[in-house]
């Protein structure tokens, strides 16, 4: 802590320098609870400087060396390059020995890291095996800001790069990482497996596995691998999910029209497993939990196994939306990346939707439509409806502050709006609009603008214009009716306010943008006629007997109120 008790203030990396590869490698020892490491970085710098900044935490750095463009080495010039790491700020700060101009540098760091047991960064995992012997594995969890934990590297979802990792481990062991290995060197106690270049991607995607696992395999009919790993003895209990992720993938990769681009799909089964993708389940009132490392999904067991005899129906119905989340964070948060945590929505939001989308489809008999009321609106309205709530797009300054908004406005909200605005364009108009978004940021980053300028582009509607006050606004709206007769005709002005459950009122007023989507108005001699608008005053020529009927549409994310007095002539459902 500062010696004058000030908090630090957040600092974004520079934008003097952009990782463009990394060759990483990790040499885990269980026995001391450590590992040795080495990485490679090919660096574009974009503007002279005499600095690298880069993220780095809990490492003990033992050597830095640049390469320049034109093939000299600092080591050769200057045997000791000075660095420095700042553990508060969790950032390296390597001084070059004079200023560099643009081009391409590779920048080569030794260092060492500890295994640790916080269940994030590169962790150790304790079980115990069928015969009660307690064992280790070694699993990483990089999501939001751990990477830097065990290598240094750019640490911001922005800096999308390739990656190669090198793993030594024992030789009985199982070596897992974001793609499939391509080269095994064997000692009679130790191997190095080498893993092929991945796709960009950002580094909180990263991964690597190390364990006594099994598994079972299918092959999608686009010829990518699809593997469960487990603990020995609980490989047939990942059968379910093994079809669920085969199928997931085939579904997502036809209805976003972009093939899965890995060549492999691992779920495995970690024991203990971090809290990062979490998402609370009404029916269970218990956590899931799983992380979308792209090509390597990390799951709790309760997430991913179903045992054929034990496991209830919720649970399975439980297993099959993780599952279904996951493989739809391949394409939302996986290629096509959040620039920054801001639009944390963009990825989340859009994996819950897909998830429920893909269930609809594919396991008619589940009724998923029927518990997204109970799971998804009522929490994600519950929460909302407290002075307390945030934005679905909020302001995020420091990453620490991530754990704030992993809640039910990050997803269950969000997951309602994406249905609403789903149901007003049409589901063809919305996947038209989806298919665009990601074709063109496939393999890089994106906005909540980026999102909406695609689907107006699909819909040639304003989308902008339309849904900002639904994500950049907390609340949501109650929509209230009054009447008062002229003549034959009754007047009903429609009015809306933020819906608070104290029943107090929002000093800033705010209000929202209502179409067709939120409401139906129509009477019981009419045919059904629709309205939109933040205030509307409807004319209606009243007969003898008729009653007005004012319906609030499933999809929408609003509440309807009316007096008793209004009551008695305006039905409200």
């Amino acid at each position: 802590m500062p010696l004058d008790g000030q908090r630090l203030k957040f600092e974004r990396l520079p934008e003097i320098a952009k990782p463009l590869h990394y060759t990483l490698f990790i040499a885990p020892d269980l026995n001391k609870f450590s590992f040795e490491g080495h990485v490679d970085i090919d660096v574009e710098v974009v503007s002279a400087t005499d600095v690298l900044k880069m993220h780095a935490q809990r490492l003990s750095i033992s050597k830095v060396v640049v390469k320049m463009d034109d093939g000299t080495s600092t080591h050769q010039l200057h045997p000791l390059l000075q660095f420095q790491c700042d553990e508060d700020r969790n950032m390296l700060t390597v001084q070059l020995p004079y200023v560099i101009h643009p081009q391409k540098i590779r920048l080569s760091i030794d260092f060492l890291g500890k295994l640790n047991d916080k269940m994030n960064g590169f962790y150790l995992s304790s079980y115990k095996n069928e015969y009660g012997e307690k064992k280790f594995m070694a699993a990483t969890q990089f999501d939001s800001t751990y990477a830097r934990t065990a290598f240094p590297c750019w640490d911001e979802p922005i800096y999308k790069a390739t990656f190669e990792v090198r793993l030594v481990v024992p030789s009985a062991w199982t070596a897992l990482s974001n793609m499939v290995d391509s080269e095994v060197f064997c000692s009679e106690e130790r191997k190095m497996v080498f893993f092929k270049c991945s796709p960009p991607m950002s580094t909180y995607l990263l991964a690597f596995v190390i364990g006594e696992l099994e598994y079972l395999e299918e092959k999608t009919e686009g010829g990518v691998t699809i593997r469960v790993y487990t603990l020995f003895g609980k490989k047939q209990q990942g059968a379910f999910g093994l079809e669920l992720a085969k199928r997931a993938i085939e579904w997502y990769s036809d209805w976003f029209n972009i093939d899965y681009p890995l060549p492999k799909c691992d779920l495995v089964t970690i024991p203990d497993c971090s809290w990062c993708r979490c998402f609370y389940t009404r029916m269970t009132e218990s956590i899931i939990t799983a992380m979308e490392n792209w090509g390597l999904v990390t799951y709790r067991e309760v997430s991913l196994l179903i045992d054929s005899v034990k496991s209830s129906a919720i649970q399975k119905v439980n297993v099959a939306l993780t599952v279904a989340h996951e493989m739809a964070h391949l394409w939302f948060g996986d290629l096509v990346t959040m620039k920054w945590w801001t639009d944390l929505w963009l990825k989340e939001g859009f994996a819950s939707y897909m998830s429920f989308l893909f269930i609809g489809y594919n396991y008619p008999e589940y009724n998923i439509w029927l518990q997204f009321l109970n799971d998804e609106l009522s929490v994600g309205l519950r929460l909302d409806a407290l002075r307390s709530s945030h934005p679905i797009e909020v302001e995020i300054n420091n990453p620490n502050e991530l754990t704030e908004i992993f809640d039910s406005i990050t997803y269950a909200k969000s997951n309602c709006v994406i249905r609403m605005l789903c149901y007003y364009l049409g589901e063809t108009t919305f996947q038209k609009g989806l298919r665009l978004y990601l074709k063109k940021y496939q393999f890089g980053n994106a906005v909540t603008q980026d999102l909406w300028d695609a689907l107006s582009e699909a819909s040639g509607k304003d989308i902008n214009a339309l849904m900002s006050s639904w994500t950049t606004q907390m609340g949501f709206p109650l929509i209230s009716v009054e009447q008062r007769q002229e003549g034959h005709h009754r007047i009903l002005n429609l009015k809306q306010r933020r819906f608070i459950a104290d029943g107090g009122d929002d000093d800033d007023e705010p209000t929202w943008q209502v179409r067709r989507v939120h409401f139906s108005l129509y009477t019981t001699q009419d045919d059904r006629k629709e309205s939109s608008g933040s205030e509307l005053s409807i004319r209606k020529l009243v007969e003898l007997n008729d009653t007005v009927i004012f319906q609030r549409c499933i999809q929408s994310v609003t509440n309807m109120y009316c007096s008793e007095e209004v009551a008695q002539d305006v039905e409200v459902k």
